[in-house]
């Protein structure tokens, strides 16, 4: 094989390896309390990124590879550039607090209220739950920054895992109108990104004995 030859076939296979890297390569999770699944996650100015998909959105928690995340209010988004580089997502902002300055997040969970797919808890605990709520438990708070008036959360994840187990269920209700009596046992409720379910059906209520 010529020389040239293989120099030409080098370079093929060096940008078919990074067009496969790049497919590879996830955007962040988009989770909270969203609607569905269909939020597109882009590159620009914060506040176009989330509220022309979600314009009732009251914060967003950004949650870096490091576990360490910022819970950031929709008043401060339009201060905030979501930036990608060969499949790094950042955050960044000069005129807010250091700590909004995000390399390499991997989730985005976002808060509406009401939420549409929280859960009411009868009974002991008589509660209502959102997927925002619930992602939040999942980190403990480490301080706050201030910077130009702006005022940003700091939280860190925790490894103790804030699983939702009941051994006291008397039943499910959900969003569809049924009810169920489901035997209770540590693994019926899960959590996906924006919705609880049991049973394959989304949750609306769970009523406790």
């Amino acid at each position: 094989m010529a020389g040239r030859d293989k120099i030409l076939m080098v370079k093929n296979i060096t940008l078919l390896f990074w067009i496969i890297s790049g497919c590879l390569l996830a955007k962040p999770i988009v989770s909270g309390d969203l609607a569905n699944d269909k939020f597109n996650l882009v590159q620009g100015n914060l506040a176009d990124v989330i509220l022309t998909q979600l314009p009732l959105c009251d914060a967003a928690l950004v949650i870096g590879k490091d576990g360490t995340a910022v819970l950031i209010p929709a008043y401060a988004f339009e201060k905030i550039q979501v930036e990608e580089f060969e499949g790094i997502w950042n955050l960044k902002s000069e005129e807010l607090p250091p700590v909004t300055n995000i390399r390499d997040f991997t989730e985005i969970c976002l808060q509406q209220i009401p939420a549409q797919y929280s859960i009411k808890i009868l009974g002991e605990d008589n509660r209502q739950l959102s997927p925002f709520q619930y992602k939040l438990e999942y980190f403990n708070f480490l301080g706050e920054s201030e910077k130009n008036g702006y005022s940003m959360k700091k939280y860190k994840f925790s490894n103790e895992i804030n699983e939702i187990k009941y051994d006291n269920v008397d039943k499910f209700e959900f969003t569809s109108g049924e009810i169920k009596n489901i035997m209770s046992n540590n693994s019926a409720i899960t959590f996906e990104n924006f919705y609880f379910k049991a049973a394959d059906d989304t949750l609306k209520t769970i009523y406790l004995k």
